[in-house]
Formats: C-alpha cells, sequence, structure tokens
C-alpha cells in the first residue's frame, strides 16, 4: 500500500474523534462492517479498498479509471433497484 508523500494534518471531528482520511468515519461512527485503525487516519474498509484498487491497476490488461467509475456507478444503481424491488414486494416493511 503506498503512503502518504506529503505530511497532510489528521482530520478531526467536532466531538475530537480522528476522522479516516477517504471516507470520513470516526470511533464513534464507524464504517458498517466494524471498520478498524490501520493507520492513524486510514481505517480498515478504506485499506482493503486502495488495495484492492491496486491489484487492479497492477493487472489490468489496459487501466481505464472511466470505465471503472461507470461499472462501479451502474453496480450501485442495481443494488438500490434490487432493495426497491425486495422493499416493495413486503408491502413497504422490512
Amino acid at each position: 500500500m503506498k503512503t502518504k508523500t506529503k505530511q497532510e494534518p489528521v482530520r478531526i471531528d467536532k466531538d475530537g474523534f480522528v476522522r479516516c482520511r477517504v471516507c470520513g468515519c470516526t470511533e464513534s461512527d464507524a464504517c458498517a462492517d466494524m471498520c478498524s485503525w490501520i493507520e492513524q487516519d486510514l481505517c480498515s474498509t478504506c485499506s482493503r479498498a486502495v488495495d484492492a484498487m491496486v491489484e487492479w491497476h497492477e493487472n489490468a490488461r489496459r487501466v481505464n479509471l472511466t470505465a471503472l467509475v461507470r461499472e462501479y456507478v451502474e453496480s450501485v444503481n442495481a443494488q438500490a433497484l434490487l432493495r426497491r424491488k425486495t422493499k416493495a414486494a413486503a408491502g413497504g416493511r422490512r
């Protein structure tokens, strides 16, 4: 994993908790999978995402960030549509 090249200040929220430099989660408002700190200001969820991006970049035949973002957006939209259909099929209740 690549480390920060320039020294950036650690972000702190209004309650004094350190924020993740990528997603902004804190100890009091962690990611959905209950992340932990990998670096002073990098959570485990974002660290895994960065590692996956590095692996993709190293192994892709032709790196195309625009296409990757488009696939991500389509995937998120498809998941949201599936959740809405599931909720509607359940009569609007969970």
